[in-house]
């Protein structure tokens, strides 16, 4: 009875969502650790570009759910695993091709620009992104396909992995020689690429061209408008940053980064919740039950919020000993964005939600051009508000996006599942 008991918890999307939330969690950890230490040992500047760094490979993982890994999570529900086996090999191998090829094409760039008067720093900082990517993008890959096989115990084993081999790095690196932004991004690269290509073995490789071609093309059927949300959704989400960037300088940037790592954990979230969702979701679509589908999304949508308001109050009345313990001289405005930060990560997460939900009924081509009407709007809105009000007013300006996209997504998610 208990063992009865225990697979049926097991099969419930509150559970998956529970070890999604607990990997989310850990890697949160980790990377708020790294972001004190840098802040700690970094001039604020470098901080700074390490935060853009950071929102360029955000911003490639984003390009990579749009091609590969969304595409595979609402697809694979439906095939037989013969075809299955063969379509993700075929996906993982045409991966590996096409991050050689642009990595290789980055690096001569970079190597270029550097030649004509791009610093040296900026050039160490854009060299190892073009390195580092490789292996982050195929440990995301992972990720994503074990999450829509709805196997999250293998994300965690996973991500624990790189966790150990991440933070050993840096540790080792640190007490012998010190550490500085171009070795973080390598180092989470090499973690990334050793965890996924050497300790995996799950997948096979598969390099034939034709096999190759013909799933990517599969893809394509959903990728060709999900490419375009997933673009104009991280224009709009990180506007704030180049606009603050562009008008205010990288010691800016640097400020907003910081008040963002106090709801960082809690923020990631959401990314881990929506590579649980998605496949929950389009199971319950082969079996017609939709509405389920949306209950649940609702029922996520009312508790998330409460869990940031209620760490939220915790952090501002913890603000004195946080001053001290985290942050430095430097950055002692960070909690004037505190509650900025609390408002947008909980109409974010309802947001992405609606924007999950969508995905999951193949909505694709309504996502992007909501979306890109809500972009030019956020965008527009930031530089108005951040010449007039600066950080705080990049902040309004992200939060009034949010808002105007989570309302449109939402209705129009309620129409096609109650339509479907």
């Amino acid at each position: 009875m208990f063992s009865s008991s225990l697979s049926k918890i097991k099969g419930t999307i509150f559970y998956r969502g529970g070890i999604a939330a607990l990997d989310q969690g850990m890697l949160s950890m980790i990377n708020l650790g790294v972001q004190i230490l840098l802040i700690k040992t970094v001039i604020k500047s470098e901080y700074g570009y390490y935060s853009i760094a950071l929102s360029v490979i955000m911003y490639l993982m984003s390009f990579q759910n749009s091609v590969v890994n969304t595409p595979i999570t609402v697809s694979i529900a439906g095939k037989t695993k013969e075809a299955k086996d063969k379509y993700i090999s075929a996906i993982f191998s045409g991966q590996i091709i096409a991050l050689i090829v642009v990595g290789l094409a980055g690096l001569l760039i970079v190597f270029i620009l550097f030649n004509i008067g791009m610093s040296i720093e900026k050039s160490l900082i854009a060299s190892s992104l073009c390195i580092g990517s490789f292996g982050i993008l195929n440990r995301e890959f992972l990720r994503s396909y074990f999450f829509a096989e709805e196997e999250p115990i293998k994300v965690l084993k996973l991500d624990f992995y790189y966790g150990v081999i991440y933070a050993g790095l840096i540790l080792i690196t640190y007490l012998l020689i010190g550490i500085n932004v171009p070795l973080i991004i390598f180092f989470m690269g090499l973690a990334s690429g050793f965890d996924s290509l050497i300790i995996n073995k799950r997948l096979k490789f598969n390099f034939n061209l034709q096999n190759i071609k013909e799933s990517y093309l599969e893809n394509w059927q959903i990728s060709k408008w999900s490419l375009i949300g997933i673009t104009v959704t991280q224009l709009q989400g990180y506007s704030y940053l180049y606009v603050i960037g562009g008008l205010l300088g990288s010691n800016a940037v640097a400020d907003v980064s910081a008040s963002r790592l106090l709801l960082l954990p809690v923020g990631l979230i959401t990314n881990g919740w929506g590579n649980v969702i998605r496949p929950y979701g389009a199971k319950l679509r082969e079996q017609n039950q939709l509405k389920r589908f949306f209950k649940n999304l609702i029922f996520a949508g009312i508790s998330f919020p409460i869990l940031i308001l209620i760490v939220s109050i915790v952090l501002y009345f913890s603000s004195g000993i946080l001053l001290k313990m985290v942050f430095t001289k430097d950055y002692q405005t960070v909690f004037d964005y505190l509650f900025y930060w609390a408002l947008l990560s909980s109409v974010g997460f309802l947001r992405a939600n609606a924007s999950y939900g969508l995905q999951v009924v193949k909505k694709f081509k309504s996502l992007a051009l909501f979306n890109g009407a809500t972009m030019l709007i956020t965008i527009t809105l930031a530089f108005i508000l951040t010449s007039e009000f600066q950080i705080k007013g990049a902040l309004i300006a992200s939060l009034c996006g949010e808002v105007l996209f989570a309302i449109i997504l939402w209705y129009n998610l309620y129409k096609a599942i109650y339509k479907y």
